[in-house]
């Protein structure tokens, strides 16, 4: 076998060739810088050589695509013809002097007609030069000079290949550099070498707070002072009420180590215009553009500001600098009237999840809007994943543009959005904004629009908002055509004041085998609600999670004995210290049949029950649990709205005072004294004794029926 090794410099990799190839033959032969031979017309005859290989040479030839054809051409057929180039060189502690050194090492060979770093486009060169496209493979590998030995190593070279190889003769000749500013790049190299510390702290960086706090902390006391201010992930800087030259020294300070940033009002805050003073803005801005400009040293990679800010006067310099690093992003309580969200996303190429929402009403562009600036494009793919907007009128047009741009948006929410049609019937301002055109309104092209520009989306939030203050969530008919259109959707939100018979169809029609998790809160429902509820959860065998806090489903759907009268209530005795009474119903029957709950794999359920007076007792209570047991045996989480066993403080306001009697909160009470106890101790016992028990009792006297009911609510 014989080896071609061109550009072969000193040998070294020609010797490590020859080894691998003991009975072969190695010759090697210098680009024409060396004037030894010419890549460009190597002095070999074709079909020459079994390999032709050449280690980063082709950056340094005025014609690589020459060079490629000359190798292809002395290699025999079958043979394999190898180059390897450079892409990006990447070190770590960010050092000024190291990206001055390899700028100047760029110029230099540019200006000598090379091509420097052409790693990630060789194979077009190849196929320039005569390669098929199926001849070529493509690959990628690293040098990682990490331990002291690999450090110490390299950085000597570069070193001393900075004071005394062509690199320095070059920069000289060519009036690049001086011999001082030479000197100054190679010490930047030593101290690479010599700066261990940072090194090990950006490897730690990636760690979790858990393992840095219990595993790398205690290592050491070096690695301890070094996981310290990384442990610090959070920094929160907040709105200046002392004056305009206040700066919080210390919060500057810790913002090299911080990743996530949080700009918000003290919270005694009662006024809704910032207050932010003009030096203490400057003092943030400056410090956000040391570290990132200078130092390099700026690692913040999420923004949330919850404060009253000014589009155009604090949020454009802020993005400016922290835009390119930032992956998350959320604003909220911001006073313009426009939100420019096209900016955003140009000043913030990397973000994946992106909320924005406003003080009051919004009106959404994207076209830039900031001092002027002309309207920019959006880049064709955006990394959004997640996009929230709230309280905005958005403009349908520039809404599509961003969608367009986001073909991998996972999670989108579109709250309390004032659509073309409410914006007409309620004389939204939005409306009559210049270039502002159509607003968005969720219909069914709409969808169909979202669907085709983004089929990813597994979760929608989408709310309009009505002129009397309430959210107002789609409607079955506008649910029916989302759950068509977007087949892979796991979440959804349902806005409205009342759980209706047609949306809880519309689930179990479209989500019948689908459907894990459902939650309905924050609403006032009927009693109509609850069986609608009881009826879809017959029919919902794959429901894992259930949270209704809100709905009220009755007692009697529970009773798969018999044991309730038609009036719902147990069929037992009332006693209490005034009056016992049996309390029945002869209409009571055995044989009670009702569909019971298809979800058996429930494993969370938080539900509210019958609030009359008998729905507290603890007969019911053993019903439900025995009921819950049988259908629902993987319960982990349960939660019943039942007793409020955290209250501190109860304020209670009755019409007729009479009703309501001081023994009837007894058993609310932390504390008791010794009557009330014994009268309490008194009302379980007479409770479970026989009726005939109190004929027997010496008073002899009736006693007035009182609120025992009204104790257990």
């Amino acid at each position: 076998m014989s080896i071609l090794d061109v550009g072969c410099g000193p040998g070294s990799i020609s010797v490590d060739l020859a080894k691998r190839v003991p009975h072969g033959k190695v010759q090697g032969v210098t680009n024409a810088e060396f004037q030894v031979g010419d890549i460009h017309s190597l002095d070999f005859p074709d079909d020459t050589f079994d390999i032709v290989h050449a280690h980063q040479v082709l950056q340094h030839v005025a014609d690589p695509v020459l060079a490629l054809q000359e190798m292809r051409r002395v290699c025999k057929p079958g043979g394999i013809v190898a180059a390897r180039e450079s892409i990006l060189p990447t070190w770590y502690p960010e050092s000024p002097g190291l990206a001055a050194y390899w700028e100047l090492q760029t110029r230099m060979a540019r200006l000598k007609g090379g091509n420097p770093h052409p790693g990630n486009h060789i194979h077009t060169w190849a196929m320039k030069a005569g390669f098929e496209r199926s001849q070529i493979t493509c690959s990628a590998g690293t040098w990682c000079f990490s331990s002291p030995e690999e450090r110490r190593y390299w950085g000597g070279t570069m070193e001393e290949r900075t004071l005394s190889s062509a690199y320095a003769t070059i920069a000289l000749e060519m009036n690049l550099a001086t011999q001082e500013e030479l000197k100054g790049l190679a010490k930047a190299w030593r101290d690479w070498v010599e700066d261990e510390n940072e090194l090990l702290e950006r490897i730690l960086s990636f760690l979790n707070e858990h393992t840095l706090r219990f595993h790398a902390a205690w290592v050491c006391q070096e690695w301890n002072n070094i996981v310290r201010p990384l442990l610090l992930r959070d920094v929160t800087w907040t709105s200046d009420r002392q004056g305009e030259n206040y700066a919080q020294t210390a919060i500057l300070e810790r913002l090299e180590f911080a990743q996530t940033l949080l700009i918000k009002d003290p919270t005694d805050r009662t006024d809704r215009h910032p207050i932010f003073g003009h030096d203490n803005w400057t003092a943030l801005l400056g410090r956000l553009d040391t570290l990132a400009n200078k130092d390099h040293r700026l690692k913040i990679s999420a923004l949330y500001v919850r404060c009253h800010m000014c589009v155009y006067s604090r949020v454009p310099p802020l993005l400016q600098i922290l835009g390119f690093r930032l992956v998350r992003l959320r604003l909220e309580h911001l006073l313009d009237f426009d939100v420019i969200l096209g900016s955003i996303l140009l000043w913030c190429p990397q973000l994946t999840h992106l909320v924005v929402r406003h003080q009051n009403w919004a009106c959404f562009q994207t076209r830039t809007m900031y001092e002027g600036t002309q309207p920019t494009e959006l880049p064709e793919e955006l990394r959004l994943r997640s996009l929230g907007l709230h309280g905005m009128a958005i403009e349908d047009a520039a809404f599509i543009d961003v969608l367009r741009s986001c073909p991998d948006l996972e999670d989108l929410q579109l709250t309390a959005i004032r659509d073309a049609k409410q914006a007409k019937r309620y004389n939204d301002p939005a409306s009559a904004v210049p270039e502002q055109g159509k607003l968005v309104a969720f219909t069914k092209h709409f969808f169909q629009r979202l669907a085709a520009f983004c089929p990813r989306i597994h979760s929608l939030d989408l709310s309009t908002y009505e002129n009397n203050a309430q959210e107002k969530g789609l409607t079955s008919q506008e649910l029916s055509v989302v759950f068509s259109l977007f087949p892979c959707l796991k979440k959804t939100t349902l806005l409205g004041r009342n759980l209706s018979v047609d949306i809880l169809n519309t689930l179990r029609t479209h989500l019948h085998n689908t459907l894990t998790t459902l939650e309905i809160v924050d609403g006032v429902f009927t009693k109509e609600a609850g069986d609608f509820l009881h009826s879809y959860l017959c029919n919902s065998p794959h429901l894992l999670h259930l949270k209704a806090p809100t709905i009220q489903v009755s007692n009697t759907w529970f009773d798969l004995e018999g044991i309730l009268t038609r009036c719902g209530y147990y069929r037992r005795k009332w006693v209490t210290l005034n009056n016992p009474q049996d309390v029945t119903d002869a209409s009571y029957a055995n044989a009670v049949k009702r569909k019971i709950w298809a979800c058996r794999r429930l494993r969370t359920l938080d539900l509210k029950f019958d609030r009359s007076d008998d729905s507290s007792s603890d007969e019911n209570a053993r019903m439900i649990f025995s009921y819950l047991s049988k259908v629902c045996p993987q319960l982990e989480d349960l939660t019943i709205r039942r007793r409020l066993q955290s209250l501190r403080r109860l304020t209670i306001i009755v019409v007729r005072r009479g009703r309501l009697k001081r023994r009837d909160l007894a058993w609310i009470s932390e504390f008791m004294t010794p009557a009330q106890k014994l009268e309490m101790l008194l009302l379980k016992i007479l409770a479970h004794l026989p009726q005939d028990a109190f004929r027997k009792c010496p008073c002899g006297r009736p006693k007035k029926h009182g609120g025992h009911g009204l104790a257990h609510e």
